[in-house]
């Protein structure tokens, strides 16, 4: 077994313009990198890559076939995957130093093309369009690939690809030792390899890992590999609203109060730390069994006061202040949960026009309509809630979570049913502070939970007013 042997430059343009990395290049860069691909020739039998070896190239197959063999300790060799032409070896080199995790070796003669990893990360660097290939290519090795170890990140293992949105691919994996069940949130390289944005979100992340709450998902660990940031979070049992939405219709009033402020919770313990969501939208609360709401998705995240001039969020979700660029605060996200409230109520958006700058537009110089005058039965202090939180002026908002949570306290969540059985009640009154407040919320939450299970209904008052 030798190195792999070059060869005098050949023609083979052709066929490198027909493989997929090539068609993602702009032309003049296609035809500068082909010029700087090198041909190699390898014989039957001969070793393209040693396991073990510091990987320092990719190789693309233009004619014969190769296997890949995993080395054991016993010395024994496993073949876990075979490739052929139009087909690449070695691509995990492009994006890590880590050792080869496998040998390759020629099944029979190989006309090959080299590409080394000092010229691949100077595309990276240049070119966005390498990037959304540098997504892919650690996507398919993630999920095809044989060995664990190339799908091992720390203390975590990925199993299977969940979902894939425009910013991120979430996978199910599980913690090693532990044998508990995580959800792995990778983001798209054009994200993570802007330096402003990492570092952001470094920082923040470190904030949001140490949120607990019942209300927020819970976020373990940020490992960083293969260019990207992996996120490790709770894995969650349930259904998003967007999809409960389109498969039950819209939510009833007592329901839509519930989960209104089961947010208001959440958001409320995230502003008191300083976060800012930015992406309050149904896709973003998950409903677990139960009917306990997750808030997802702190991605986008930011400090109280960020100036918003990526114009980050969801248009149709997103308040006059992140459409302007100006900063954001904790009314940044009450504007996002009205507008989430009024399409849980009615089944549809307030500015439901599929043009992005109508939709802009309309944020800015439109107040949203009443949702009592699109379905029936609306309570009124529901109505008023959802149209102040959506007010375009942020200072005729409700200032805080707690406050627009407060402002359907005294709202009844169920109707009491009719029965021959006799019934009694009881009160409890609790006295706090102000920054016992996200505390509170959490317990009444839960107790709220266990008291539907059992069957007792509840109304809560808010007697503020009678202490003042």
């Amino acid at each position: 077994m030798h190195a792999p042997e070059q060869k005098p430059s050949r023609p083979g343009s052709n066929f490198l313009y027909s493989l997929d990395f090539f068609k993602l290049l702009p032309k003049k860069t296609r035809e500068r990198l082909a010029g700087e691909l090198q041909p190699v020739s390898i014989a039957d039998g001969d070793l393209v890559i040693r396991q073990g070896d510091q990987g320092d190239a990719v190789y693309f197959i233009e004619q014969g076939r190769c296997n890949i063999l995993v080395e054991k300790e016993d010395g024994k060799q496993l073949k876990v995957a075979e490739r052929g032409p139009g087909e690449m070896v070695g691509e995990m080199a492009l994006i890590t130093e880590e050792p080869r995790q496998a040998h390759v070796m020629a099944a029979s003669d190989l006309e090959l093309w080299k590409l080394t990893r000092k010229r691949f990360v100077a595309l990276v660097e240049e070119h966005r369009d390498v990037q959304e290939f540098l997504t892919e290519l650690v996507a398919s090795r993630l999920e095809s690939a044989a060995h664990t170890a190339e799908r091992t990140l720390g203390k975590y293992r990925i199993e299977h690809k969940l979902d894939h949105g425009a910013w991120a691919i979430v996978y199910q994996g599980h913690h090693i030792s532990l044998g508990k069940k995580v959800a792995i949130k990778m983001l798209k390289h054009q994200m993570a390899m802007v330096k402003e944005f990492h570092d952001r979100f470094i920082k923040e992340a470190t904030i949001i890992a140490d949120m607990q709450h019942p209300n927020i998902v819970n976020v373990f660990d940020v490992e960083e590999r293969f260019k990207t940031l992996f996120i490790i979070m709770e894995y969650l049992e349930g259904i998003p609203l967007d999809t409960m939405l389109k498969k039950n219709g819209p939510l009833p009033a007592d329901q839509v109060i519930d989960i209104f402020r089961q947010v208001c919770s959440g958001l409320s313990y995230a502003h008191q730390r300083g976060i800012v969501h930015q992406d309050i939208k149904p896709e973003n609360l998950y409903m677990m069994p139960g009917g306990r709401i997750k808030i997802l998705d702190f991605g986008l995240a930011c400090s109280f006061g960020s100036e918003n001039i990526e114009m980050e969020g969801t248009i149709q979700y997103m308040s006059p202040e992140q459409i302007e660029g100006y900063p954001v605060d904790a009314r940044t996200d009450i504007y996002g949960l009205g507008i989430t409230a009024f399409e849980l109520l009615t089944g549809k958006q307030p500015f439901p026009d599929k043009n992005i700058a109508r939709l802009m537009e309309l944020h800015l110089k439109q107040d949203i309509p009443d949702p009592a005058d699109w379905i029936d039965n609306v309570p009124p202090q529901l109505s008023t809630c959802i149209r102040k939180c959506c007010n375009r002026n942020h200072l005729e908002r409700y200032q805080s979570a707690d406050d627009a949570s407060r402002a359907l306290t005294s709202t009844a969540f169920f109707e009491t049913p009719q029965t021959n059985s006799k019934q009694n009640m009881s009160a409890l009154y609790m006295l706090y502070n102000d920054d016992q407040k996200s505390v509170l919320n959490a317990l009444l939450e839960e107790f709220s939970e266990r008291a539907k299970a059992a069957g007792i209904q509840l109304q809560l008052v808010d007697f503020d007013h009678f202490l003042q």
